[in-house]
């Protein structure tokens, strides 16, 4: 008995729209990449710096790139993701010193109500600002408040200690500030940051969370991953590369089986 693929007929109501075949090929090649990065830097013991600082800017940047993106287009999600993602390389590299981690939800939370004030309207760009920001801000109340317990010291004391750190993270918030202000001008004058896809607020409330939570989340991520026993962030690696030859499997069978795309 011979069976061939081409005999199969799909009925007419099965389809895959082209955006969601397109998601899941762009999140198997970013799984596979990460994957790849994660088991090498694994294998070498974290050895090469400059292979740690190529995985955290793609582990950093690519959240941003999405978020930006989905809010104000491709260029302000690059913008936004290759700044993110290259604060986030050179402090993994340790080119950069630490402290500016609150600093980095509020310069991420203003830029991204600067973009949506400029896709929206000023009530909104303030709204996502700020929810961006309560959400990234417990976490470093909750550490600063453990500080203060534990080395018997006022915040003030605190700020004192480091404020050559503190002073870099207004630094890197100003730098920030001026290139995320002044390109989306430019970008909005020249019709660029024209959002693809006009998100209901909740939506875009919920991607100012996200963005928020994970911007502070960003050292505790490097500090949990450095500190996983030898094979621990190479099993996630696999782990990710299993699951990016499983999501392009995916888009290979419906192109194989003629699902209609839409």
């Amino acid at each position: 008995m011979h069976f061939s693929l081409e005999h199969i007929v799909w009925p007419d109501q099965i389809s895959i729209d082209h955006h969601l075949l397109a998601g899941v090929t762009f999140a198997g090649a970013v799984l596979g990449t990460l994957g790849s990065l994660y088991l090498t830097d694994d294998l070498l013991r974290r050895r090469v710096r400059v292979l740690g600082g190529i995985t955290a800017f793609l582990t950093f940047g690519i959240p941003f790139l999405l978020g930006f993106g989905l809010v104000g287009g491709l260029a302000a999600g690059v913008l936004a993701g290759a700044l993110n993602g290259l604060w986030m390389a050179l402090r993994v590299m340790e080119m950069l010193p630490g402290g500016y981690s609150v600093s980095g939800v509020i310069q991420w939370g203003v830029a991204l109500g600067i973009v949506v004030l400029l896709t929206r309207d000023p009530v909104a760009g303030v709204a996502v600002a700020a929810i961006a920001i309560a959400c990234g801000l417990p976490r470093y109340t909750v550490r600063i408040a453990a500080s203060v317990r534990k080395k018997d010291a006022q915040p003030v004391t605190l700020l004192r200690r480091h404020w050559r750190q503190a002073l870099f993270g207004m630094g890197i918030i100003l730098v920030t500030a001026i290139l995320m202000v002044v390109t989306a001008v430019l970008l909005h004058t020249a019709g660029l940051i024209v959002a693809p896809v006009q998100l209901p607020f909740w939506q875009l409330a919920l991607v100012a969370a996200v963005l928020g939570w994970y911007g502070s989340a960003g050292p505790g991520i490097v500090h949990w991953a450095r500190a996983l026993p030898a094979g621990g962030l190479g099993a996630i690696g696999v782990g990710c590369i299993l699951a990016g030859f499983l999501a392009q499997a995916l888009v290979s069978l419906a192109s194989l089986l003629d699902v209609a795309v839409r």
